[in-house]
């Protein structure tokens, strides 16, 4: 099967937080794998594809957060001890580009260190 992806994604956690659209609560999460453009991250909250989802991400070493947006492209259900959880895939819009940028170099940074 041939590789679809444009951007190298990463095995690294990075914080996630954002509001549950049912209970306006925030949720906490970190990513499984991002790239420049997209990443998947689980959560208990069920998500629908085509949702948009307003997020702060948590940059190491300091966890600045930086604001994005997030379209829904893919979500999947996983056991968790009875428990409802799913993974979601998401693709970002960046509201700030220099955001963007931060993300890329971290994820730049990684690569070449392993």
């Amino acid at each position: 099967m041939k590789e679809r992806r444009k951007f190298v994604r990463v095995d690294t956690p990075v914080l996630i937080e954002y509001k549950n659209p049912k209970t306006r609560k925030t949720e906490r999460s970190f990513t499984s794998d991002v790239s420049q453009k997209g990443m998947r991250f689980p959560s208990n909250v069920s998500f629908k594809i085509g949702d948009t989802l307003k997020m702060e991400l948590g940059m190491p070493p300091h966890e600045e957060m930086m604001g994005v947006n997030g379209h829904i492209v893919w979500v999947r259900e996983i056991a968790q001890y009875t428990i409802s959880q799913y993974e979601i895939g998401i693709t970002f819009e960046w509201e700030e580009k220099h955001d963007a940028h931060a993300l890329a170099q971290y994820l730049q940074s990684l690569v070449v260190q392993d």
